[in-house]
């Protein structure tokens, strides 16, 4: 045996059958006070090195969103008090939307109708289709045999006590449409402001409003609310009394007319 020999390893101290690569990579390092490289076996570097957003798989849009939300819309009922001709429009634009067939549409008509409407489907043949459905209820609640009903309410409608301007508004708009179903944007305009006006059913805060010489319904609202805000700014100051808010506009008139 030679002097400085090992009788497990080679002359410089290696395993007899560690490659100097290996011996360079597994201890080496640590005898420098450098942590070893850690290789795993099976893995590429460059798999690595990828970040998780490039893993993902790329997303991809799907219409089944717009499905599920087409899904949720659902027809309002219907129970013969309210507009049919309102509930027709928008049982025909869901029709149209979501590309109902006959069995879908006419699944849909009878599970919307309560009440009173709902009544029409009592004794309807079991062939029956969505046309015969929507002429039983034009027959029993279409403004057209209603409308005189729709004018005498609208003749007497007044303005509630503490009821909101806004409301009264929207009350008389609905009256007008039932009323005069088939006439012009100029001749409902006109024949809802002067229900709007009488409806008010106070003569100075009527007076004040004509004095804005109001074109329609919506413009006569505006004239109302401001003349009540003012009022109620004044009030509030204790510039003028809540009784003699009214009062002093008749008042002043009737002094006018000594």
């Amino acid at each position: 045996m030679a002097v400085g020999s090992s009788p497990t390893g080679t002359a410089d101290g290696c395993p007899p059958n560690a490659s100097a690569q290996g011996w360079e990579a597994g201890f080496i390092p640590e005898a420098r006070g450098m942590r070893p490289l850690i290789v795993q076996s099976g893995v590429n570097q460059q798999d690595q090195a990828t970040t998780p957003s490039e893993s993902r798989p790329p997303e991809t849009s799907t219409p089944v969103a717009g499905r599920s939300s087409r899904q949720m819309l659902k027809l309002q009922h219907y129970n013969g008090t309210d507009s049919l001709e309102t509930f027709l429009r928008k049982f025909n634009s869901m029709k149209q939307y979501l590309h109902w067939n006959e069995d879908d549409a006419m699944y849909h008509l009878c599970g919307s109708l309560k009440g009173a409407a709902g009544q029409v489907l009592e004794g309807l043949p079991t062939d029956a289709e969505t046309t015969d459905v929507i002429q039983l209820l034009q027959t029993r609640f279409g403004t057209k045999l209603q409308a005189e009903q729709f004018k005498a309410e609208l003749l007497v409608r007044r303005r509630q006590p503490d009821e909101m301007l806004q409301h009264l508004y929207r009350e008389i708009s609905r009256l007008v449409s039932l009323a005069r179903p088939s006439k012009g944007t100029d001749f409902t305009d006109h024949v809802g402001k002067e229900a709007f006006i009488r409806a008010l059913d106070n003569g100075p805060l009527q007076l004040e409003v004509l004095k804005g010489e109001p074109i329609n319904v919506e413009s006569a609202l505006n004239f109302a609310t401001k003349y009540e805000a003012y009022k109620c700014s004044l009030v509030s100051q204790g510039t003028m009394s809540k009784s003699s808010a009214y009062t002093s506009i008749s008042d002043d008139d009737d002094r006018s007319k000594r």
